[in-house]
């Protein structure tokens, strides 16, 4: 048990190490860097920055993204209210939203595990594996069609 400690640790050094990175690799354009997961809409990241930009509160900026979760419908919408607000605090934190952590005694260590590791993505971290071989290759068409594209 005490390596789950010491992992969360590094995380935590991890994204204090990326803070000081620019703008451009942190915050509400760190989901660029990684394709594979899941994206929020973008009216949603605007009125997270938009919130941001008028001095809300994380938990307001946060209250975009559950409210999203809340909206989606069919197969990928959250089945109750509680995964609704989990899955947008999550989103949230990888968006950059400045949500720390839980508190140790709040929820379970998973879940604080989770959310150490959603909040260090969104601040600058890097991704825990790099992607694989064919991921990498379809990244690197995706970007040379997209740089073709602006070229012209």
């Amino acid at each position: 048990m005490s390596g789950t400690g010491t992992q969360l640790i590094l995380v935590v050094k991890n994204a204090e190490k990326c803070a000081n990175r620019s703008r451009e690799q942190t915050g509400f354009n760190a989901h660029r860097r990684r394709e594979d997961t899941y994206m929020p809409e973008k009216q949603t990241l605007q009125r997270a920055r938009r919130d941001r930009r008028e001095g809300k509160a994380p938990s307001t900026q946060a209250g975009e993204f559950i409210r999203e979760q809340s909206h989606r419908e069919g197969k990928h919408g959250a089945r109750s209210t509680k995964q609704a607000i989990a899955i947008g605090l999550s989103e949230a934190r990888r968006a950059g939203v400045d949500l720390p952590p839980p508190a140790k005694g709040k929820t379970s260590e998973k879940t604080r595990k989770s959310a150490a590791r959603a909040y260090a993505l969104g601040h600058g971290a890097p991704p825990r594996r790099a992607p694989t071989p064919k991921r990498a290759r379809a990244a690197a068409r995706k970007a040379a069609r997209t740089r073709e594209m602006h070229a012209h």
